[in-house]
Protein backbone atom coordinates (compact mmCIF):
# COMPACT_ATOMS: atom_id res chain seq x y z
CA UNK A 1 0.00 0.00 0.00
CA UNK A 2 2.72 2.38 0.72
CA UNK A 3 4.19 2.12 -2.44
CA UNK A 4 0.84 2.75 -4.29
CA UNK A 5 0.34 6.10 -2.06
CA UNK A 6 3.87 7.24 -2.95
CA UNK A 7 3.12 7.06 -6.68
CA UNK A 8 0.50 8.97 -6.28
CA UNK A 9 1.81 11.76 -4.79
CA UNK A 10 4.87 11.50 -7.30
CA UNK A 11 2.15 11.50 -10.29
CA UNK A 12 0.49 15.15 -8.42
CA UNK A 13 4.13 16.35 -7.91
CA UNK A 14 4.78 15.94 -11.69
CA UNK A 15 1.87 17.39 -12.58
CA UNK A 16 2.47 20.28 -10.50
CA UNK A 17 5.72 20.56 -12.07
CA UNK A 18 6.62 24.06 -14.43
CA UNK A 19 7.07 23.14 -18.02
CA UNK A 20 10.90 23.56 -18.78
CA UNK A 21 11.19 28.06 -19.66
CA UNK A 22 7.74 28.57 -18.86
CA UNK A 23 6.52 27.32 -22.01
CA UNK A 24 2.48 27.23 -22.97
CA UNK A 25 0.63 24.09 -24.36
CA UNK A 26 -1.60 26.47 -26.36
CA UNK A 27 -0.95 29.05 -28.76
CA UNK A 28 -2.93 31.80 -27.69
CA UNK A 29 -0.79 33.94 -24.77
CA UNK A 30 -2.83 34.99 -21.33
CA UNK A 31 -2.42 38.48 -22.27
CA UNK A 32 -4.91 38.02 -25.03
CA UNK A 33 -7.46 37.00 -22.72
CA UNK A 34 -9.80 39.11 -20.92
CA UNK A 35 -9.53 38.91 -16.47
CA UNK A 36 -12.71 36.97 -16.73
CA UNK A 37 -11.88 35.18 -19.18
CA UNK A 38 -8.50 33.87 -17.26
CA UNK A 39 -10.22 33.18 -14.25
CA UNK A 40 -13.10 31.13 -15.83
CA UNK A 41 -10.31 28.96 -17.89
CA UNK A 42 -8.18 28.53 -14.80
CA UNK A 43 -11.78 27.61 -12.63
CA UNK A 44 -12.68 25.22 -15.05
CA UNK A 45 -9.18 24.05 -14.77
CA UNK A 46 -8.92 23.53 -11.32
CA UNK A 47 -12.01 21.37 -11.21
CA UNK A 48 -10.97 18.73 -14.07
CA UNK A 49 -7.78 18.22 -12.39
CA UNK A 50 -9.51 17.57 -8.70
CA UNK A 51 -11.86 15.23 -10.53
CA UNK A 52 -8.48 13.88 -11.58
CA UNK A 53 -6.76 13.89 -8.38
CA UNK A 54 -9.93 12.22 -6.52
CA UNK A 55 -10.06 9.27 -9.22
CA UNK A 56 -6.59 8.97 -8.61
CA UNK A 57 -6.78 9.13 -5.02
CA UNK A 58 -9.14 6.23 -5.20
CA UNK A 59 -7.12 3.54 -7.02
CA UNK A 60 -5.02 3.47 -3.49
CA UNK A 61 -6.99 0.59 -1.24
CA UNK A 62 -7.91 1.83 2.09
CA UNK A 63 -6.13 0.22 5.14
CA UNK A 64 -8.34 -2.70 6.32
CA UNK A 65 -7.05 -2.62 10.07
CA UNK A 66 -7.27 1.10 10.73
CA UNK A 67 -9.63 2.59 8.09
CA UNK A 68 -9.62 6.30 7.94
CA UNK A 69 -11.45 8.78 9.96
CA UNK A 70 -14.10 11.42 8.78
CA UNK A 71 -11.56 14.04 9.67
CA UNK A 72 -9.07 11.82 6.89
CA UNK A 73 -11.04 11.94 4.38
CA UNK A 74 -11.72 16.16 4.56
CA UNK A 75 -8.34 16.42 4.77
CA UNK A 76 -7.52 14.47 1.58
CA UNK A 77 -10.19 16.31 0.08
CA UNK A 78 -8.96 19.47 1.30
CA UNK A 79 -5.53 18.76 0.43
CA UNK A 80 -6.75 17.52 -2.90
CA UNK A 81 -8.60 21.11 -3.78
CA UNK A 82 -5.33 22.85 -3.23
CA UNK A 83 -3.36 20.62 -5.42
CA UNK A 84 -5.48 20.91 -7.91
CA UNK A 85 -5.32 25.03 -7.22
CA UNK A 86 -1.80 24.94 -7.30
CA UNK A 87 -0.96 22.80 -10.82
CA UNK A 88 -3.41 25.10 -12.19
CA UNK A 89 -2.43 28.28 -11.50
CA UNK A 90 0.98 26.71 -12.55
CA UNK A 91 -0.08 26.54 -16.24
CA UNK A 92 1.72 23.67 -16.24
CA UNK A 93 -1.20 20.90 -17.71
CA UNK A 94 -2.34 23.62 -20.38
CA UNK A 95 -6.56 23.47 -20.17
CA UNK A 96 -7.17 26.57 -19.19
CA UNK A 97 -5.17 28.02 -22.07
CA UNK A 98 -7.00 25.54 -24.98
CA UNK A 99 -10.26 26.67 -23.19
CA UNK A 100 -9.16 30.54 -24.19
CA UNK A 101 -7.79 29.29 -27.75
CA UNK A 102 -11.41 27.67 -27.82
CA UNK A 103 -13.26 30.51 -26.73
CA UNK A 104 -11.55 32.73 -29.32
CA UNK A 105 -11.96 30.49 -31.94
CA UNK A 106 -8.43 29.71 -32.44
CA UNK A 107 -8.89 26.03 -32.31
Amino acid sequence: MMKKAKSFLFAVAMMSAQLPNGAKLAALPEQKATPDELAAARGMEMLMVNNMIQEMRKSIPENEFMPPSHAEKVFEQMLDSEYSKTISESGSIGIADLIIAQMHGKR
